[in-house]
């Protein structure tokens, strides 16, 4: 608190756990670093001015935690730094007042390692999002680190914004025990390798707009599988779809067990593309099953199909 330093390496360096650490009117500079914390947690950073030649605060996710940033001004050659050491390890970074983070890139949060969990949280409406490396998606003023994390994130009634085209390849599960809505924001999400499987599985209540899903890329691949059932374990789930474009291998829906909604949109199979036919195809599908004992249902009120 009520620190100055100059010329030095960084000002503060902790290699072991640091916990409930509060920098306050702290000022860094013609510096190397600022502030690296690999093992820090619940951290405050609080009218803190850096100006260094590298790193103005670094964090590694070791453990899950958190840090808040407060009326800060940073100018580095990356302002704040998130490295992913542990997988699994969610981390929470929330900016507040009115901070001014500078990088020569202009990216004032770089993230290292692509499956680091995280979410920034900016009261800051001054800060840039698109300036913060890696953000697939957003609730409201959070930013989350991928789709998937937005969506188990989302609380009953809200929405999942995304923010770039991105690709799949693995099926993206919606297990959110709410009833939430993805605005995909005129964005696409496409496939890449998923095979006999879809894009989306709806295993919950899901509502789905304002862009496009393209499976067409995958190998007798679906846009959405709706429901579950192995035999032993039954999962019903709910898809509406209020419009965009939805495009498929075989089929761009199918229901093992739920309904769909249709209000609008615009749905294609692409079976031909493959050059492997696999006998019938159909644009909306029900596992037979299902279909007879009326546990897959369609209502559908407007649609454009191919």
């Amino acid at each position: 608190k009520n620190t100055t330093g100059t010329k030095l390496y960084d000002l503060v360096y902790a290699q072991t756990a640091v916990t409930g650490l509060t920098a306050e009117n702290v000022k860094v500079t013609n510096s190397g670093m600022g502030f690296m914390l690999p093992y820090g947690m619940n951290l405050s950073f609080k009218n803190v001015s850096i100006d260094v030649s590298g790193v103005g605060i670094g964090i590694y996710n070791n453990n899950a935690s958190s840090a808040v940033f407060e009326n800060c001004t940073i100018y580095a050659s990356t302002p704040v730094w998130l490295e992913q050491k542990n997988a699994t390890n969610s981390y929470t970074l929330t900016f507040k007042g009115t901070n001014s983070l500078t990088a020569a890139d202009g990216v004032w949060l770089r993230v290292i390692g692509t499956d680091a969990i995280f979410k920034v949280v900016l009261e800051d409406a001054g800060l840039d999002w698109t300036k913060i490396d890696n953000v697939e998606a957003k609730i409201g003023n959070v930013y989350y680190n991928t789709l998937e994390n937005a969506l188990k994130s989302a609380q009953a009634g809200e929405t999942v914004v995304l923010l770039k085209d991105i690709t799949l390849t693995e099926t993206l599960v919606v297990d959110n025990q709410n009833s939430i809505i993805l605005d995909l924001g005129g964005k696409s999400i496409t496939v890449d390798g998923i095979e006999n499987a879809s894009a989306i599985r709806v295993l919950s209540d899901l509502t789905v707009k304002n862009g496009t899903v393209n499976a067409s890329d995958g190998i007798n691949s679906y846009a959405f599988i709706v429901g579950y059932n192995d035999g032993d374990n039954i999962v019903a789930g709910t898809l509406t779809i209020e419009n965009g474009m939805y495009i498929g291998i075989t089929s761009v829906i199918s229901i093992t067990k739920g309904t769909v909604n249709i209000k609008d949109g615009f749905f294609q199979t692409e079976h031909d593309k493959e050059g492997t036919n696999y006998g019938a195809q159909y644009l909306l599908n029900c596992i037979d099953a299902a279909y007879n004992n009326g546990n897959a249902v369609y209502n559908i009120t407007g649609v454009t199909m191919n």
